[in-house]
């Protein structure tokens, strides 16, 4: 549950099964005998429910979990996996030869990338147009005409510095990419 996407089928049958176990003790129950509407079952003791946790956003929880651990723990068994088959999490393609399973944690990143922000760094693994690295928060909501206009829309942001350096041969740093970000946007649209 904590690496895997449940199917639905899945979660169907074990909240069948919980919730008959909740209202009569047994495997089955028909909808008779189920006193509270299980997504009111389900919510937070302090709105009304029972706090019986929601398996599939427990699982997307647990999965959002493991996506960290993939970003901070370079050490990780998965992270290092990550960098040796695809260069890093940020480089995994996004198509189906990477596996079901990637592609259903592709389909996180976005939740992920608004639950957190970004310490640039040497921006390797810092999505340029993606991540939160700017006080604007994303670039693609930022500037949505501009992110229409870029070749590279999965660029990271160290890469998007070495484009700069090699086309202008000029050393920026990422901190000075964060003071002056919207010069150095309309530039890098230019040539992107």
């Amino acid at each position: 549950m904590g690496v895997l996407v449940l199917p639905q089928g899945v979660v169907e049958a074990l909240d069948t099964r919980r919730r008959a176990f909740l209202w009569a003790g047994e495997e089955g129950i028909s909808g008779a005998k189920c006193l509270v509407n299980w997504k009111r079952v389900c919510l937070p003791k302090k709105d009304g429910g029972l706090g019986i946790r929601d398996l599939r956003l427990q699982n997307t929880c647990l999965l959002l979990k493991f996506l960290h651990r993939a970003h901070n723990s370079p050490d990780s068994a998965w992270s290092c996996w990550l960098q040796v088959e695809f260069g890093g999490p940020l480089s995994a393609p996004d198509n189906a030869t990477a596996g079901s399973h990637w592609a259903a944690l592709r389909r996180l990143l976005p939740d992920y990338r608004l639950l957190t922000t970004v310490e640039v760094g040497d921006g390797r693994t810092t999505a340029f147009w993606y991540d939160c690295w700017l006080p604007s928060g994303p670039l693609v909501e930022a500037m949505p005409s501009l992110y229409t206009h870029a070749r590279h829309k999965n660029a990271s942001v160290g890469s998007m510095l070495r484009r700069r350096r090699s086309s202008r041969e000029k050393r920026l740093s990422a901190e000075a990419v964060c003071m002056r970000w919207p010069k150095v946007l309309f530039h890098e649209a230019s040539t992107v």
